[in-house]
């Protein structure tokens, strides 16, 4: 079957021969003494086309021109390792050279190859937030925070999430606390303590939540809590439920202590 696509040519003009070479050996490759070759690699002829059938160790035929051969170097910054794999003018890169496995860079001041994608070079800023002094340290990442800046390799200047605080000026562990705490109510160390009074602080203010009992808020002020007694004379089982001069107030209820007080068959 591979005879049937050889070329055959009268290359000595000697008739008697007639047409004696076959056009697709490695001397005579498309024409009479066309010889094939390849430079550091083996070459072939196909169909009278010389080509590169196999490059040597750490060579590689990037241009795919025969005449050149296999002229890549794979050990040298140009194609380190692979065609087209180029070691030099990499941004932000400092330095490098090729390596037995890649291309090894030396980055500019301040910058690191944290991604390890060797097309954008030394792309990580470690003056900024997000690659603060070293990769993989993002000051963003940090608990409960929005935003950060970095100052000489350190998170400093913390904007806190909404209802959080960095209330122990440790910056490496974020916004710590939670400002809706009966601790850090609305601030750091700001306790919510209402007197006779669950404490409240879900919208990070203080606020009286469920009164003890017999105690109530009368006067809306969350600062004192559930400041009134509720078996007071003047505010006898709710607020502002005052009794009668004469009338004492009993388990919540405006009542007498004698018939002296209220009449004959009234008193409690």
């Amino acid at each position: 079957i591979a005879e049937k696509y050889r070329a055959w040519t009268d290359c000595d003009g000697d008739p008697r021969n007639g047409c004696e070479v076959a056009l697709d050996g490695l001397n005579d490759c498309g024409g009479c003494n066309q010889p094939c070759t390849a430079p550091h690699g083996s070459p072939r002829c196909v169909q009278g086309k010389c080509e590169v059938a196999r490059c040597d160790d750490k060579r590689a035929d990037c241009d795919q021109a025969a005449a050149t051969g296999c002229e890549a170097d794979l050990s040298l910054p140009d194609n380190c390792g692979g065609c087209g794999m180029s070691c030099r003018r990499l941004p932000n890169v400092a330095a490098s050279s090729c390596g037995t496995s890649g291309c090894m860079v030396q980055c500019q001041d301040q910058r690191a190859d944290c991604d390890g994608q060797l097309p954008n070079g030394c792309e990580a800023d470690l003056g900024s937030a997000k690659s603060c002094g070293g990769c993989g340290r993002d000051c963003t990442a940090l608990r409960n925070v929005t935003s950060a800046r970095c100052s000489e390799g350190a998170c400093r200047e913390l904007t806190c999430a909404a209802g959080t605080a960095d209330c122990n000026d440790e910056p490496s562990d974020g916004c710590e606390r939670s400002l809706r705490s009966s601790s850090d109510c609305g601030a750091c160390d700001q306790p919510c303590a209402p007197a006779h009074a669950q404490a409240d602080c879900s919208s990070g203010q203080c606020r009286a939540g469920k009164c003890d009992s017999g105690y109530a808020d009368c006067d809306g002020d969350a600062k004192n809590g559930c400041e009134t007694l509720l078996s007071s004379n003047q505010h006898c089982g709710a607020c502002g439920n005052a009794c009668a001069a004469g009338v004492q107030c009993q388990n919540g209820s405006c009542g007498c202590s004698s018939d002296s007080e209220c009449g004959a068959g009234q008193s409690c």
